[in-house]
């Protein structure tokens, strides 16, 4: 038994939604691709670039060593300081978006007089509060958590998993860093 969620999907729907917004230099932050969930949101990442005409820039991806705020934040400053014509920011974690909202509001000031907009991934709980009001790509974590219960019982039971590969849906909910 496989779980996952449509991550490649909601990479699609996180940067379309920026592109939408009128973004045009949407830099990502993600953690290794070579983890299937991060490389599946990276295409679908460059799925809605290549849709729109617009160029993949390698220039424009920071993958980080660890999925931290502090690896956010200094992703962020990072693509800030070298390209600094960005207008949005798709990170393939919520945790790293939340250190790119400190870094474009904290002292580092980086997008004084700019809107730049934000999407992160997992809709943690933090991000629908009013101190973070993120917009994110919401997982379906009740359906992890029933069909990977399931899975332990079966096991428990001694009976065998069955093969089959669940490829749970996405939904995109916009919130204050989208607007």
């Amino acid at each position: 038994m496989f779980i996952e969620s449509a991550n490649e999907e909601g990479g699609y729907l996180a940067t379309r939604s920026l592109l939408d917004s009128g973004c045009r230099r949407v830099g990502l932050i993600t953690y290794r691709p070579d983890i299937s969930s991060h490389g599946d949101r990276l295409r679908g990442y460059r799925k809605a670039l290549e849709e729109r005409g617009l160029p993949f820039d390698q220039d424009l991806v920071v993958q980080v060593s660890r999925v931290s705020m502090s690896s956010g934040f200094e992703a962020a400053l990072q693509l800030m300081r070298a390209h600094p014509e960005i207008d949005g920011f798709f990170c393939t974690a919520d945790l790293l978006a939340y250190g790119v909202l400190s870094c474009l509001s904290g002292p580092a000031g980086m997008a004084a007089g700019r809107r730049i907009r934000l999407v992160g991934f997992d809709d943690l709980s933090f991000s629908g509060t009013e101190a973070f009001s993120l917009s994110s790509v919401r997982q379906s974590v009740e359906e992890f958590g029933r069909l990977g219960a399931y899975a332990v019982v079966q096991m428990i039971e001694g009976k065998p998993l069955e093969r089959k590969h669940y490829r749970l849906p996405v939904e995109l909910v916009l919130r204050n860093t989208t607007r």
